[in-house]
């Protein structure tokens, strides 16, 4: 089964959920019952979902904003396929909570790939939340590179 991450902006949770829960790209929340939108990008197995809802918890125990999440994010973006972890060590630096994610995924490759991947995915999601909180909803979907950006110039802020 292909399960999507969501994100509810209403309580600000992030989940998987089954792609046959979605319909036009939306669900209810679970935890609150609010309008949770599917995200962009990838879609993971039930294997992946222990590892997804560790990142999530360990976001949540850091008391991520959005602001914070775009800065992380950035730390993110010097993420390298070729040197998979690279990302995380940077992370690990700012966000000491997130040194044990080396642990989990041992060094290995392809769940270094996946971890970095999904915490691009979530610090993107939360980080999009400050635009909406402030009032700017973006036209077009934009990818995290671009909303990045915005955040470091203040564009869109009012």
């Amino acid at each position: 089964m292909r399960l999507i991450p969501i994100h509810c902006e209403a309580c600000m949770r992030t989940a998987l959920v089954s792609e046959t829960a979605l319909v036009n790209g939306l669900v209810a929340c679970a935890e609150c019952g609010a309008r949770a939108r599917a995200l962009p990008g990838e879609s993971y197995s039930e294997d992946d979902a222990v590892l997804f809802n560790d990142l999530v918890a360990m976001l949540r125990e850091a008391a991520i904003t959005p602001q914070n999440a775009a800065q992380l994010g950035m730390e993110l973006d010097a993420r390298s396929h070729e040197n998979p972890g690279r990302g995380l060590r940077r992370l690990a630096q700012v966000l000491p909570s997130l040194g044990i994610l080396e642990l989990i995924v041992a060094h290995k490759p392809t769940p270094m790939r996946k971890a970095e991947g999904m915490l691009a995915l979530l610090l993107d999601a939360l980080a999009s939340s400050r635009n909406r909180q402030s009032g700017f909803i973006p036209a077009a979907p934009t990818s995290a590179e671009t909303q990045l950006k915005r955040v470091k110039t203040g564009e869109g802020e009012g």
